[in-house]
């Protein structure tokens, strides 16, 4: 397997607009211009497409879905192989029938996929944080086994990807930050403050973060 980074507006174009969907149209417009590097007319065979974003909501229950169409079609147009994405905002325990994660991205194609979200509250099905991971085709036959953190917070998803005797181990986290002063206790950090304190840890949730990963 050979995986070739890109100098694409993923990791190099600082985008702050209002949602993913119009962060993922800025991406594509970038692209189109060639201004932060370009992608082949035709992917190699032998080239793994992974996406990587912060998608600061997939706006799961908004009507018309604007933000998940947009991803699939990204997902299309570039022959993605894999998508890694923090931020989901969502409690998938709320999810039913086509709104669960699975049936989200990819439709048609082969796919593995896992979305890891903060199970120890339920508070509300638009739950700030979360991180979640899929693959499509050919390069989903490769994945062996899926996961997430263990504490059940959805602080990182994962993918062992089993080609040969190097089996890559492929990670999405979320490393929580200090919140604004309007956060009210939603914010990531606040949720794993409650739950480590429960506990008698009363570490910094950034410091643990390093220290678990």
């Amino acid at each position: 397997m050979k995986v070739t980074p890109q100098k694409s507006a993923l990791t190099i174009h600082k985008i702050n607009t209002a949602s993913a969907g119009e962060s993922i149209q800025a991406f594509v417009k970038s692209i189109e211009t060639g201004k932060y590097g370009s992608f082949p007319g035709k992917k190699p065979s032998n080239v793994v497409y992974l996406i990587f974003e912060n998608w600061n909501s997939i706006s799961l229950w908004q009507k018309g879905r604007k933000t998940i169409n947009n991803i699939n079609a990204l997902i299309r147009r570039f022959e993605t192989d894999a998508i890694f994405g923090y931020g989901t905002q969502c409690d998938w325990s709320f999810a039913e029938g086509d709104n669960i994660f699975y049936e989200l991205f990819g439709q048609g194609r082969e796919r593995k996929g896992i979305a890891a979200w903060n199970k120890n509250e339920k508070r509300a099905r638009e739950q700030y944080g979360g991180t979640a991971v899929m693959d499509f085709g050919q390069f989903a036959g490769h994945v062996v086994d899926t996961g997430t953190d263990e504490t059940g917070l959805g602080i990182w998803s994962w993918i062992l990807v089993g080609l040969g005797k190097s089996k890559p181990r492929i990670v999405v986290v979320y490393n929580p930050y200090e919140p604004g002063k309007d956060s009210k206790g939603s914010s990531v950090l606040e949720q794993q403050e409650r739950y480590f304190e429960a506990q008698g840890n009363f570490t910094s949730p950034c410091t643990l973060f390093h220290q678990h990963f």
